[in-house]
């Protein structure tokens, strides 16, 4: 597992380059964290598999003495690491731009962790079911969709969703700890689950 996790830094070594870039950008624009986070890990999480793929790297772990489990596993532990190295480099950032008055706060680290976990779990059986190439495709579709979809919505369920996405925002610290991150979590370890089976019956 430790190996595999190396395997994942090592490819994306020039990304590293890269992250603190688009990181200062974004606090230098005075962006919300939120925004911020979830911009890197979608980088970080999309990349990892572009590598692989790009590499035949998947090929090669294949046929070395890690299990599929293993394979799978060690892609969601590094999507919850990552963005802990994240998080304490943000506020080091925004602490120099002083005149960003969105500094982090506990709840702003809870609830950005909880949107990088919903979107890991929703991306990654994704990324173990279809081609970098089928998943561009769809991505385009989709941003295509909602917005069309969008158009035709009435506008009073555009402003319940609004609301829901509102009153999830202003939840307080411990509201998010005791409720949101437990159901995140599950999520989550739902996913992982839903991985390992996808990847185990997907033909190479």
């Amino acid at each position: 597992m430790l190996n595999l996790l190396k395997k994942d830094l090592l490819l994306q070594k020039k990304q590293f380059i890269i992250y603190p870039i688009i990181l200062g950008a974004y606090i230098y624009a005075g962006l919300h964290p939120y925004f911020i986070f979830m911009v890197i890990s979608t980088i970080f999480i999309t990349s990892s598999f572009y590598n692989d793929e790009k590499d035949k790297a998947h090929l090669l772990l294949n046929s070395m003495p890690y299990t599929r489990k293993e394979i799978v596993s060690s892609k969601y532990v590094s999507a919850l690491l990552f963005p802990i190295l994240v998080i304490p480099v943000c506020y080091i950032g925004q602490q120099f731009v002083s005149y960003n008055q969105m500094l982090l706060d506990f709840r702003t680290i809870i609830f950005s962790f909880v949107m990088i976990i919903l979107f890991s779990a929703a991306t990654m059986p994704l990324c173990f079911k279809f081609t970098h190439r089928q998943l561009t495709v769809a991505g385009v579709v989709l941003f295509v969709g909602i917005f069309a979809i969008a158009e035709f919505l009435p506008a009073a369920t555009i402003t319940s969703i609004l609301d829901g996405i509102s009153f999830l925002i202003k939840m307080s610290a411990i509201e998010l700890f005791t409720i949101i991150v437990p159901l995140s979590v599950l999520v989550y370890f739902i996913s992982w689950l839903l991985s390992i089976r996808i990847y185990q019956r997907r033909m190479l």
